[in-house]
């Protein structure tokens, strides 16, 4: 392999890097659990190459205050993770496979770049029907 052929792989293998990098990363937080935003950001710190995560938290009412209060988390959060970007996504409605597909499809995140806390006992849904979305433990 020449030279010219090493600069154009390296250059490529680079382009790869960074758009894996640039990939965004959500997780649905269904409350303001400082411990759990932290674990969602260590997640995404220890297991994913992205730098990228969104937040999204699913309200049916704007007065809502768990709004402000996951909001004054990632605050906290983003002082305690310099190096990873964290967005906050508020989303009218009730958490369902259909709101997942619908912010899939408007952030452009694919659902297994996705993930959730394990949900309660009383979770209404089969997590199958959320197409792939990932968890995480608590």
């Amino acid at each position: 392999m020449g030279v010219g052929e090493q600069d154009r792989f390296a250059g490529v293998t680079q382009m790869a890097m960074d758009k894996i990098r640039s990939q965004k990363v959500v997780f649905f937080a269904k409350n303001d659990n400082l411990e759990v935003l932290n674990k969602a950001v260590s997640y995404v710190q220890q297991n994913e190459l992205t730098k990228w995560l969104k937040v999204c938290y699913v309200y049916r009412d704007l007065n809502d205050p768990m709004i402000r209060a996951i909001a004054e988390n990632l605050r906290v959060i983003d002082r305690c993770f310099p190096k990873i970007v964290v967005d906050l996504v508020l989303v009218q409605g009730t958490f369902s496979p259909e709101v997942v597909a619908q912010v899939s499809a408007r952030l452009g995140v694919p659902r297994n770049f996705m993930f959730i806390a394990c949900p309660g006992d009383r979770f209404p849904h089969d997590l199958a029907d959320f197409g792939g979305v990932r968890l995480i433990t608590h």
